[in-house]
Parts: structure tokens; C-alpha cells; sequence
């Protein structure tokens, strides 16, 4: 079982590819039960909520990076 306490923290930042990625493993991590707690109202609870209501497998949409990465 998982439990992820203040996914509002992740919803503040949910441009952050590295916010994503945190509740991702969260998510991953947990063999039969997660557990999502959060204060507020975000988009990205939709789209959490989405995901988890999709079952088994869900997709990703590819967003480029809005930084300039210097060569």
C-alpha cells in the first residue's frame, strides 16, 4: 500500500517534469492500494483522477521542455 500525502504540493508545480515523476514512482511502488491526499483545487486532479480511473494503462502526452537547453 502507498500513500501519498500532499499532492497538492505536486499540483503546484505540475509543469515540473520531476514533480510528475515523483508521484509516478509513488504509483508505480504500490502492488494493490494508493492513497492520494491533497488540499485545494488543481487541474492536475483531473488529470490524476483520470489516470486512475483508466485502469491498466493510460497515456502520456509528450510536452516539450519550456527551457531552452544551451548545446
Amino acid at each position: 500500500m502507498v500513500y501519498v500525502l500532499g499532492l497538492d504540493a505536486i499540483a503546484q508545480r505540475e509543469a515540473s517534469p520531476e514533480a510528475r515523476n515523483e508521484l509516478f514512482v509513488a504509483l508505480t511502488r504500490s502492488r494493490g492500494f494508493a492513497y492520494l491526499s491533497g488540499i485545494g483545487n488543481y487541474p492536475f486532479y483531473d488529470e490524476a483522477g483520470q489516470v486512475l480511473r483508466s485502469g491498466s494503462s493510460f497515456n502520456f502526452v509528450y510536452r516539450k521542455p519550456k527551457r531552452e537547453i544551451d548545446n
